[in-house]
């Protein structure tokens, strides 16, 4: 009986450890359980962050792909208008060749008017200064075609730049001259000598074959 006391007595201690180790296992589980359920809640809070998190990215990336076709819209109308530009420019270089080109026959023209205007002026000047080395001689033959004698009865040394014969003056046979100089004309009675035949009258104007030496 000692033996069967000692024995349960053993097992009873026994029991006692297992009931503590027991009661130990479960205070750690319960433990253990709490943890997980604050990990579990952690994870599900970090899921939550992460989810909202990824929607915020998500819209970042509309965001960025809503800049992206927005900033390649205005590269595109960038480059049209660096087109429109270039043509603008290339229209514009144009227009300056064709203004210098326009301007260098303008002054192509001018200097041709400057010169025709020198030309006209040198040849107005060389013409005056022929008529005024041109003499107005009037003679009248006094002798006969096969035995002229000529006899000066105008001598005008400033030339002119228009010479007419009037009517006679009367049965004489007298003419008017009129010589035009410039913006005036001169009027001169041609009276001829009384030595002058009424035959020789009949026949002025007479023009010399030879002139004289002032011609």
């Amino acid at each position: 009986n000692a033996k069967a006391r000692h024995v349960i007595a053993k097992q009873g201690g026994m029991i006692k450890k297992q009931n503590k180790a027991i009661h130990q296992n479960r205070k750690v589980i319960s433990s253990m359980g709490k943890t997980i359920s604050r990990k579990n809640a952690a994870i599900g809070r970090m899921k939550a962050t992460i989810k909202s998190k990824d929607q915020y990215i998500s819209q970042q990336k509309s965001k960025i792909r809503s800049k992206d076709k927005y900033i390649s819209l205005q590269k595109s109308k960038i480059q049209s208008k660096d087109r429109h530009i270039s043509l603008q420019k290339t229209k514009i270089q144009s227009k300056n060749r064709y203004i210098s080109f326009q301007n260098s026959k303008i002054q192509r023209q001018k200097r041709e008017r400057e010169w025709a205007r020198t030309r006209a002026a040198q040849r107005r000047r060389r013409n005056e200064r022929f008529r005024l080395l041109d003499p107005i001689h009037v003679l009248v033959n006094e002798g006969s075609a096969s035995n002229p004698m000529w006899t000066l009865v105008v001598d005008y040394h400033k030339g002119a730049h228009n010479l007419e014969i009037g009517p006679k003056l009367n049965s004489r046979g007298d003419h008017q001259l009129f010589i035009t100089e410039n913006d005036k004309c001169f009027e001169f009675e041609l009276i001829l000598p009384n030595k002058i035949g009424a035959k020789m009258r009949s026949m002025l104007p007479i023009v010399p074959e030879k002139l004289c030496q002032e011609f």
